[in-house]
């Protein structure tokens, strides 16, 4: 009789302690699962707001850009400067590391201190430039190119992000503001002359070809490009010119040939 009172007291002490462990463990589950998901809530909350910082207007299809920052109001404490000069450092190695939601939510982080900090908000740029989520990494460039107005290399940014949407025509607007600043700078000089061919503007496009060509007055391709915007402007003996400059580098490119023979029976038919 006595072990089976024991026993019963050892097994009601059982339960009672494994019904407290469980109680614990789910408690502790659930208060972890709501820290980690308001943790989740607030990061994205922030990113929203930066985003948001750009709105569409429906009326004139523009991207109007809220202008409530004033650069010269910002000024940094050298601990602030210190420690986003630490988390720049922190977000290239995660970058480099393919770790782009840590990096990413380091940058969100650190943007609600210094909201338009030009190196926070170009490495959060070029992470939605690596995921192919080019419609932000656009609001970032042009946010970025009203504050830093006479900046370039943004500008050039902006300018690419925009052709990868195939947004050509803006593209090219937008690589001319850059060539008016930069008017030495072959890479942009070439891509307008690729933008304009592929957009059919063959005026310009023949500007810029002349331009790329004097740098590289033996590239073939760019060469090909400009006979073939003379020929749409009907500009035909002034092709039939670029098409032999080809045969001189290349004797026995058919395609060349086939091209001079026609344009040369055009002129016979006029």
């Amino acid at each position: 009789m006595e072990n089976l009172v024991i026993l019963r007291i050892e097994l009601f002490v059982l339960l009672s302690s494994l019904s407290y462990s469980i109680y614990y463990s789910v408690n502790y589950f659930y208060r972890v699962f709501y820290k980690i998901k308001s943790i989740v809530s607030s990061v994205k909350k922030r990113e929203g707001d930066i985003l948001q910082t750009v709105s569409m207007n429906k009326e004139s299809s523009k991207v109007s850009i809220k202008k409530t920052y004033d650069p010269t109001l910002k000024n940094l404490t050298e601990d602030e400067k210190i420690k986003i000069s630490e988390i720049l450092k922190r977000v290239k190695v995660n970058i480099e590391k393919w770790y782009y939601d840590v990096a990413r939510t380091l940058i969100i982080e650190w943007l609600t201190i210094d909201k338009y900090n030009k190196e926070l908000n170009l490495e959060l740029a070029y992470i939605y430039e690596q995921e192919k989520n080019y419609k932000n990494a656009e609001f970032i460039y042009k946010d970025m190119c009203l504050v830093h107005k006479d900046n370039t290399v943004i500008l050039t940014k902006l300018g690419y992000i925009v052709a990868m949407q195939w947004n050509l025509e803006e593209s090219v607007t937008i690589y001319e503001k850059v060539h008016e600043r930069k008017q030495s700078d072959n890479d942009i000089i070439l891509m307008l002359a690729n933008l304009t061919y592929e957009i059919q503007h063959f005026e310009k496009a023949l500007k810029y070809i002349t331009l790329v060509l004097k740098e590289k007055p033996k590239n073939v391709d760019m060469m090909k490009m400009k006979a073939t915007s003379l020929e749409n402007l009907w500009k035909l003996k002034d092709a039939i010119k670029v098409y032999e400059e080809i045969l001189n580098i290349r004797p026995y490119d058919t395609t060349t040939i086939d091209n001079v023979r026609r344009l040369e029976q055009n002129i016979i038919n006029s």
